[in-house]
C-alpha cells in the first residue's frame, strides 16, 4: 500500500495507468454540510 499527499493534479502524472485500485478523498474541512 502507498500513501500519496499533495496536489493530485501533480501527482497524478507520476502514476502509472491501471495501477490504482481505490481512491480515498477527504474534501477540505467545512466546505460540506
Amino acid at each position: 500500500m502507498q500513501l500519496w499527499q499533495g496536489d493530485c493534479l501533480e501527482l497524478m502524472q507520476d502514476i502509472p495507468d491501471g495501477s490504482v485500485d481505490m481512491v480515498m478523498a477527504d474534501p477540505p474541512y467545512g466546505t460540506t454540510a
